[in-house]
């Protein structure tokens, strides 16, 4: 068998010239079949590459999971004394601490898309304050808010939010990242 064939399609006719129609029409259907054939291979092919990105992605991330623990708890024990620091280390703490979560965060969106991508991507109802929730991730941000000069006037209802927290957080916590990331200084 070579790469690019499938299989053979033989005919016999008795008298080839009374049927040149019949040939042709099956020349052009052959075509056609392994077109779709060669179409169903290389959508093969693209599953698999997809798959094993999403599990190259999943792995990558759970491995990066360990140390960046251990840097994000480093620098939550390095902010439990903050004061004790001259104000260049205080800000470089604070920069460990906020990047760290910046990078938990795309970690846990890599591994969310993968469990989307594969089908197992699980939502956990639950009844919260909006208000509550808008308020701590504009909390977040206050230092890079109040750094940049931007004015955030919240204008919040207390409504009561029946969906998945976590997923909410995060939405809440990309809008404004990037809010805050592309407003001009």
């Amino acid at each position: 068998r070579r790469d690019n064939e499938y299989g053979y399609l033989f005919l016999r006719f008795k008298n080839p010239k009374d049927n040149q129609s019949d040939i042709n029409f099956l020349q052009v259907l052959c075509q056609h079949i392994a077109f779709a054939v060669e179409q169903m291979n290389a959508h093969k092919v693209l599953k698999q590459e997809s798959s094993d990105k999403v599990r190259f992605l999943v792995e990558f991330s759970h491995e990066l999971k360990t140390p960046l623990n251990a840097i994000a708890g480093y620098g939550e024990i390095l902010k439990e004394n903050i004061s004790n620091y001259d104000a260049k280390t205080a800000e470089c703490i604070t920069n460990i601490c906020s990047g760290s979560k910046q990078l938990k965060s795309l970690m846990v969106d890599i591994i969310e898309s993968a469990k989307l991508r594969q089908g197992k991507l699980s939502i956990r109802k639950e009844d919260f304050c909006s208000k509550t929730v808008i308020n701590s991730v504009i909390e977040v941000f206050s230092p890079k808010i109040l750094e940049k000069e931007i004015e955030v006037v919240p204008i919040l209802i207390d409504a009561k939010i029946c969906s998945d927290l976590t997923k909410f957080n995060q939405i809440l916590y990309n809008l404004v990242s990037n809010s805050v990331k592309f407003s001009p200084i």
